[in-house]
């Protein structure tokens, strides 16, 4: 039946396939299947670099935390969770405020005094290019100077009060601690009981 002869190429044969296949490479190119000219990588650079320019300040402030959005976000949890916490477990909380090392900090009724230090020794501390510029109370005023508490009680109300803080340039943040509202309120404005 049929033997099968296995064809064994000639050694020049090869050379003229390679020489077929450069040629025809050689061909493609000619005939239009080149890369990008220069022109259109210079485009292309172009276009993702303006896209690029667009992007990073919306990166940048997802990603690097705002210090005004940070201190707002812990007056706001804080307040509220301090609230709940003394309505809840029927105690007195503290929001303590220290003027002169713009730290905040949370005691609570029936608080050791070891423990009250230590609470203090890991207050919250304000970026630098913020500060705290006063607290204010309807019947005591605005308070510039040492340490101001604002309390939250047991039957779920707190102290009315307003925390102002300014940043480096003094645009000013007021914090709003209605007594019988969870939610702090936070304007863009320094904002007095008085006026």
């Amino acid at each position: 039946m049929g033997d099968r002869v296995v064809r064994i190429p000639h050694p020049l044969e090869r050379r003229t396939l390679n020489r077929r296949t450069k040629h025809r490479v050689r061909n493609q190119i000619k005939s239009g299947e080149r890369g990008f000219t220069l022109i259109e990588l210079v485009a292309v650079i172009a276009v993702m670099s303006l896209m690029l320019a667009f992007a990073i300040p919306k990166l940048s402030t997802n990603f690097f935390t705002d210090g005004s959005k940070e201190i707002s976000r812990w007056i706001m949890v804080k307040v509220e969770t301090l609230k709940d916490r003394a309505l809840r477990e029927g105690k007195v909380y503290i929001l303590n405020i220290d003027m002169g090392t713009q730290t905040m900090w949370i005691t609570g009724e029936g608080m050791d005094e070891e423990a009250a230090l230590k609470a203090q020794e890991e207050a919250e501390r304000l970026p630098e290019d913020f500060r705290i510029s006063d607290v204010e109370f309807p019947d005591r005023g605005r308070m510039a100077v040492g340490q101001v508490q604002i309390r939250f009680y047991p039957k779920g109300y707190s102290d009315k009060a307003m925390i102002h803080i300014q940043d480096e340039d003094f645009n000013p943040v007021t914090f709003v601690i209605e007594p019988f509202l969870p939610k702090v309120k936070r304007l863009e404005e320094d904002v007095g009981y008085n006026g």
